[in-house]
């Protein structure tokens, strides 16, 4: 159950369709590569790479989601920005392809990017407002909303929930 977004004020240069991020000053928790516009460095071949820590996530608008998991039964707050809205940023064209979602441990999921438009799909940095450790699944975790649509009960959709995610290439 989505419990409400509250916008916080991103860069005015990113939310120009041609601006770059801003520089990751912490940790990076996810890069993102391959079909995106827009990043703020360069992969090894010169095309844009986006690196984004905690602050830059955290400017992002942000959604709180309240539900259970097919790991945890007990519903908990999860907080974090839309999936899209992470891709937009980096200039992801969302009406086609699909990006590869990868985990700390090296699992790896392709997921359609209709799924991004389709469903406010989270990708969850809090639970009950504290960091996601990386024990509990964080830093990073692609959520999808748990209830109301049967097509996220299917089994297919359940393995697109990565978590430990840190890196993500479009295509």
């Amino acid at each position: 159950m989505f419990l409400g977004s509250a916008a916080l004020a991103f860069l005015p240069a990113v939310s120009r369709a041609e601006a770059a991020l801003p520089p990751a000053k912490g940790p990076v928790l996810l890069t993102i590569d391959g079909a995106i516009t827009r990043g703020n460095g360069k992969s090894d071949t010169g095309a844009p790479l986006a690196q984004f820590d905690a602050d830059i996530l955290d400017m992002l608008p942000q959604v709180t989601v309240e539900t259970d998991t097919w790991w945890d039964e007990q519903p908990r707050r999860y907080r974090g920005p839309l999936l899209r809205d992470v891709l937009a940023a980096c200039g992801a064209d969302l009406t086609k392809g699909s990006f590869r979602a990868v985990a700390i441990n090296d699992f790896a999921m392709t997921i359609p990017m209709g799924d991004v438009t389709r469903w406010p799909v989270l990708l969850a940095r809090f639970m009950d407002e504290q960091p996601l450790p990386r024990r509990t699944k964080g830093p990073l975790w692609i959520m999808y909303p748990r209830r109301g649509d049967p097509d996220l009960e299917r089994i297919n959709v359940r393995h697109r929930w990565v978590w430990q995610l840190n890196r993500i290439t479009v295509s």
